[in-house]
């Protein structure tokens, strides 16, 4: 499965040992079915005044840390490494996250059988990832908070699935981040840990480094 990394901070921050953190143990985690999370990988950072920037590749993450090296220092990061769920969604870089759109930087990871819509109803969309992010703007353009937004998809996924295996999302606006940890089968591979040290703030899918991570 997928990870993911959301980074706020008081001030702008060199985020190149964050990153690069983030990446070894990319490397190192393995999904539940023996997967790994080396297909493409991307990273949002916001520019104050002008907003998110973007960067997406098809690559390993671990196998371009360098490009970490020329982040800017920042006070808001989202960083994102891909596990392809099927083998015909794997080499599009149109599927690497973050998606970003507007003042927003979105990340997912989770697995979701049997969806099931409302009669009429149709999400744009080519892979699951794409159609919860559409969700979650539509709620946002309806002025909903970003911790709202999050709880009210994951509320109408739970209603309309046959199965969450896991629903993660992560979700920043350039001021302020939020997630939302659905693990209905409550395995720790699947928990979202917490982590805050000399006003540096980290949400990840999977703790890193020596920060005084929380579940």
């Amino acid at each position: 499965m997928c990870r993911f990394l959301l980074l706020s901070s008081d001030e702008p921050c060199d985020v190149q040992q964050v990153v690069e953190q983030f990446a070894r143990m990319c490397e190192q985690s393995t999904c539940l079915d023996g997967d790994w999370q080396g297909d493409g990988w991307g990273v949002a950072w916001w520019r104050e005044g002008e907003g998110w920037s973007l960067h997406r590749s098809l690559a390993p993450i671990w196998t371009e840390t360098d490009y970490g090296r020329q982040l800017p220092a920042t006070r808001r990061l989202v960083v994102h490494a891909r596990a392809a769920s099927f083998p015909e969604h794997k080499g599009d870089l149109a599927f690497a996250q973050p998606y970003v759109h507007g003042p927003y930087a979105f990340v997912f990871n989770g697995l979701i059988a049997g969806v099931r819509l409302p009669r009429g109803m149709k999400i744009p969309g080519a892979i699951g990832a794409e159609k919860i992010w559409y969700l979650v703007r539509q709620r946002l353009e309806e002025g909903l908070a970003l911790r709202e937004a999050l709880a009210w998809v994951y509320a109408f996924l739970e209603r309309r699935s046959r199965r969450i295996q896991a629903c993660n999302m992560g979700l920043s606006d350039g001021r302020q981040e939020a997630s939302h940890n659905g693990n209905p089968t409550g395995h720790p591979y699947y928990q979202i840990h917490q982590a805050q040290r000399r006003g540096v703030r980290l949400i990840c899918s999977e703790p890193f480094g020596d920060w005084p991570w929380q579940a």
